[in-house]
């Protein structure tokens, strides 16, 4: 048997496996405020560094935010609350995914200049 069919076939998403899924991507009650107080720190210093990044006209640096921002699990909540039809998780992470890219639009510097919008 080759190693990838056992992977496979050991990594199966089985229905009680389902609660620890949510877990990790739904936060919910009192998760969800120190959730959301990391994901504005790693979203700050994210853009802090890209700032830096570009300022300093260096992709590896602009990477680099890419890696730190947490924008990921919002993306991945969106998807599986639409594919399991939790509907009414999936407001919420649209919702976290559009704060993120009114706040980063802010954050540098409102928009286009040569338009003005």
């Amino acid at each position: 048997m080759s190693i990838v069919g056992r992977m496979l076939r050991e990594n199966l998403f089985r229905p009680e496996g389902v609660p620890t899924f949510e877990r990790k991507l739904f936060f919910e009650g009192e998760r969800r405020r120190p959730y959301l107080e990391q994901f504005g720190v790693l979203l700050f210093l994210a853009s802090l560094i890209a700032t830096m990044g570009v300022l300093g006209d260096s992709t590896a640096t602009v990477i680099g935010a890419m890696i730190v921002a947490p924008l990921m699990t919002p993306i991945m909540a969106t998807a599986a609350a639409l594919v399991t039809d939790v509907q009414q998780a999936t407001g919420r992470p649209v919702v976290v995914e559009l704060e993120v890219v009114s706040s980063q639009r802010q954050l540098a510097g409102g928009g286009d200049r040569q338009t003005g919008r």
